[in-house]
């Protein structure tokens, strides 16, 4: 109905096993409806890291009356016509069609034996979560920091009474989850069946609004943000939102948090994916009043003392820690304008240079003044040129204080080397910073990191029968590697991200068994988009990797497509898996025309619209004359059949 279903993996099961494929990767498939807008469509943004999302219900399922059944064919026909996901306009049908079956049900499907021992064995985060959607309708958003006083912090006794007083709603919901873990589970057990594993994704947070967050306040730090310092996705690093976990919180009672979901997700997988793996060593956190990923620092980490500063005569830590703003900067960006952007934004300080008025003095205040002014410009002043310049100063330091003890403890800026404030101290200054800055990013918390990893791991792999497969890209500690191997989790290898950062490529062949190599994923390009989007760089690959001579072709021919799959095929990794856009990318007549559009994520662009669907039907690839025959070959003549 416009969107993938739970049912319909069993057509992907039956390709799979056509192909000679034995696992299938999903996405997150947790309830994200956090705004109830597409933006939700982000699937690593959990309301519940436990509830199905209701977008995957297939509604013919649920009942036999023939007015839904009907309505629900005619809009499976309009949705299924649109090129792309159209989020909404799916859940609003889908919802009204929900509620339609749950209203001819009349309570049947509630009164059963099954459900009965399905609600005694989800009831810890089923209540709640139904709760808290009721709760959500009543008081018009998932921000339960609105609602009234009573209702931000509750007992699991409150739980219990509330689920009575909003009976209908809840009933609604357990409902609705129950009819989702029965076809996921009929999935799972199809699969299984046919000899096809199943590898779900364990996003690395929730979603600051989450049932999660409302009922277990204790167990995340909300005063910060979770994200990722910048690397070739994001030059101003990323800012996911969440809030990062408090782990001291969660070892008191032994991690039951994550105990709990991963036994949720051993219902239905055999494998998953730890997204962003590093986050169980240490994660990087951004305070909430800034945006940009520039302005975070490691948690957990050994900070710069004040006293390595002094031992080094640096003594004007206000100098390194403040915006450096110096009046010349302002008027080249400025010019006449510059002596009103003096007067109303910042204040003098004592050394001649800068700062900004308490009023702007974070990059959220700048941004929402700026979002405020509404086409005003100040003094004539394009406002979108005024939030650029602010922004760059407000990022203009080079030491961050620590929030805990900002007096004492600080931690240096990511590429603080790039910043004019760094640029204008003494070169003495600017080695002792270097060196400092060398030591905490890459010297002193390798044995804390370590450790965190080595108690957190193992709870991890020890939780469920899955296999454990983590996604370790990114800015790696050295001791992420031996921890991985020591407790028997996969590593990820992308091709062209290698863990090497002094090689261009990975060969697929020189990978270890513990991996997982794939030659793209969601958050990059396809293999043909790749293709086209570096000159330079594919003409390296081309004759590095691939062996060949000459100019390398300006598109990515079948037979490049195949030969970049063969690669990874033949590696000794443990799992090859493809996203089915690049099996796509071998066979002429299902190559789409334009290959950026089978690019699922920007991670560039934190409010990216996840709606790519495939440009055919799984009825269509299971009967084309052969696609599955040619992915069978590759397989078997791999020996990974």
């Amino acid at each position: 109905m416009g969107v993938g279903e739970f049912n319909d993996l069993k057509l992907l099961v039956d390709l799979s096993s056509r192909m000679g494929v034995k696992l299938i990767q999903l996405l997150p498939i947790n309830d994200t409806s956090c705004l109830n807008t597409w933006r939700d469509s982000y699937p690593y943004s959990a309301l519940s890291v436990f509830a199905l999302h209701p977008i995957y219900i297939h509604i013919p399922a649920l009942t036999r009356d023939p007015e839904i059944l009907q309505r629900a064919k005619l809009i499976s026909q309009t949705l299924n016509e649109l090129p792309l996901i159209d989020y909404e306009a799916v859940m609003k049908e889908k919802t009204d069609l929900l509620k339609a079956a749950y209203r001819v049900d009349d309570g049947e499907t509630l009164t059963t034996p099954e459900f009965a021992e399905y609600m005694e064995s989800n009831k810890v985060w089923l209540l709640p979560y139904a709760v808290f959607k009721a709760l959500s309708e009543k008081f018009g958003t998932t921000d339960y920091t609105c609602w009234p006083q009573a209702y931000r912090r509750v007992t699991l006794d409150e739980i219990n009474s509330l689920s009575q007083e909003f009976k209908s709603h809840c009933d609604f919901t357990y409902y609705t989850q129950f009819h989702l873990h029965l076809q996921l589970e009929d999935v799972a057990n199809y699969a299984k069946s046919h000899n096809v594993g199943i590898k779900g994704d364990l996003p690395i947070g929730v979603n600051l609004r989450s049932v999660d967050c409302w009922l277990n306040p204790h167990l995340f730090n909300v005063s910060m943000s979770t994200g990722a310092p910048p690397d070739q996705f994001s030059t101003d690093g990323q800012n996911w939102g969440f809030p990062t976990y408090n782990w001291e919180e969660m070892k008191k009672d032994g991690y039951k948090w994550w105990k709990l979901r991963l036994k949720q997700m051993g219902k239905y997988f055999q494998a998953f994916r730890i997204d962003h793996i590093l986050g169980f060593f240490r994660i990087w956190e951004i305070p909430r009043s800034f945006e940009s990923g520039l302005m975070g620092h490691f948690y957990p980490s050994i900070p710069i003392h004040r006293d390595e500063l002094s031992r080094r005569n640096i003594w004007d830590i206000e100098r390194l820690t403040v915006p450096y703003i110096p009046e010349e900067a302002i008027r080249g960006a400025f010019g006449d304008k510059a002596q009103y952007i003096l007067d109303v934004y910042l204040d003098r300080l004592p050394n001649g240079n800068y700062n900004f008025k308490d009023q702007y003095n974070t990059e959220r205040k700048i941004l929402d003044y700026l979002e405020g002014l509404k086409g005003v410009k100040p003094n004539d002043i394009d406002p979108v040129h005024i939030k650029n310049v602010f922004l760059y100063f407000i990022k203009n330091v080079v030491l961050l204080p620590q929030p805990e003890n900002p007096q004492d403890h600080f931690y240096p800026r990511i590429n603080m080397n790039k910043t004019l404030s760094y640029d204008h101290l003494d070169q003495p200054t600017q080695k002792h910073l270097w060196d400092l800055y060398l030591d905490y990013f890459y010297k002193r918390q390798e044995d804390l990191w370590r450790r965190i990893g080595e108690e957190r791991l193992p709870m991890m792999k020890m939780a469920s029968d899955m296999l454990v497969c983590g996604e370790d890209l990114g800015m790696l500690p050295d001791c992420i590697f031996p921890v991985m191997k020591k407790y028997s989790i996969l590593g990820l290898r992308v091709q062209r991200m290698p863990p090497d950062p002094k090689i261009a490529f990975a060969h697929p062949a020189d990978y270890s068994y513990m991996t997982v190599c794939t030659p793209s994923s969601h958050d990059c390009s396809t293999i043909r988009g790749w293709w086209e989007e570096d000159k330079a760089k594919t003409q390296e690959f081309y004759n590095s990797i691939l062996g060949e001579g000459g100019l390398a072709p300006p598109y990515c021919e079948p037979w490049i497509s195949r030969k970049i799959i063969e690669q990874h095929m033949w590696s000794p990794s443990m799992w090859a898996i493809f996203p089915i856009q690049d099996f796509f990318g071998i066979v002429s007549d299902l190559r789409v025309a334009d290959p950026k559009s089978e690019q699922i994520n920007d991670p560039s662009n934190p409010i990216h619209y996840w709606r790519y669907r495939i440009h055919l039907t799984l009825e269509d690839l299971i009967n084309h004359p052969t696609f599955s025959n040619d992915i069978r070959a590759l397989v078997t003549h791999s020996g990974r059949f």
